[in-house]
């Protein structure tokens, strides 16, 4: 095999690390929300002391592993990511149980409709706003230096 050839398969290597590692970012995101809804549950439901002690108790755990991680020269970003979901599913699992309230899942349209409504006119404002700050730059620099730009 040439040298292009092992080029091609390190770059197909560090492809497949980066996209894993995007996927556990992406998987990690809605977990770690998830989970802290349903602690704020806990907290809904008077269960204050309960909510604590699994606080505790799992920062701890958390600590303690990732320790052991960092003490063996383990620890990673693909480690740690790896921990963070596994725990944060574990801990999302245990709240699920710990709550035991029926969860009935529905889709509200007309909510849907309303949220998007003005989120698109959030982002329609936000866009124009970027926009007129580059055409402002844009011109600037057109008529003007880099310099006095501030590029």
């Amino acid at each position: 095999m040439s040298f292009k050839g092992y080029i091609f398969i390190d770059l197909i290597k560090s492809l497949n690390h980066n996209i894993f590692i995007f996927f556990l970012i992406f998987l990690a995101i809605p977990i770690k929300m998830i989970g802290d809804k349903l602690a704020n549950t806990l907290f809904l439901l008077n269960k204050i002391i309960i909510q604590n002690k699994i606080i505790i108790i799992t920062k701890l755990i958390f600590l303690s592993i990732l320790s052991i991680l960092f003490y063996f020269n383990n620890l990673t970003i693909k480690s740690y990511l790896l921990f963070f979901v596994f725990f944060e599913f574990c801990l999302l699992i245990f709240y699920f149980f710990n709550i035991k309230i029926p969860f009935k899942f529905y889709l509200n349209k007309l909510l849907i409709k309303e949220e998007f409504k003005f989120g698109i006119q959030i982002f329609l404002g936000g866009f124009f706003l970027f926009l007129i700050l580059k055409i402002d730059i844009f011109f600037i620099k057109y008529f003007l230096d880099t310099t006095e730009v501030g590029i």
